[in-house]
């Protein structure tokens, strides 16, 4: 006799329930990137940003200058190469 599968015992298997989630999520993304169903897209600003940012009254502040702390750096130091300071050889 053949085992009859009933809607409950697919409904319990993993592969069955992981297929559903997948198709049903990227139904979700196609819907929320390609259309405007969810929300409406931002128009893109016209012409330079910083004009239209100086144009609406945006301070600019340098940056903070570099710390005159440094971090010791890793590794051994590093050391001069030696001086060698013989006399010149001498003439015979």
């Amino acid at each position: 006799m053949a085992k009859s599968l009933s809607t409950t015992s697919i409904l319990t298997r993993p592969i069955t329930i992981t297929a559903i989630v997948a198709a049903v999520s990227v139904g979700a993304l196609l819907i929320g990137d390609h259309t405007d169903l969810i929300r409406e897209r931002a128009a893109t600003p016209r012409g330079p940003t910083l004009a239209q940012a100086l144009l609406d009254g945006v301070r600019l502040t340098p940056t903070q200058p570099e710390s005159p702390v440094r971090p010791k750096e890793p590794g051994p130091k590093r050391v001069d190469p030696p001086v060698v300071t013989s006399p010149p050889p001498s003439k015979q």
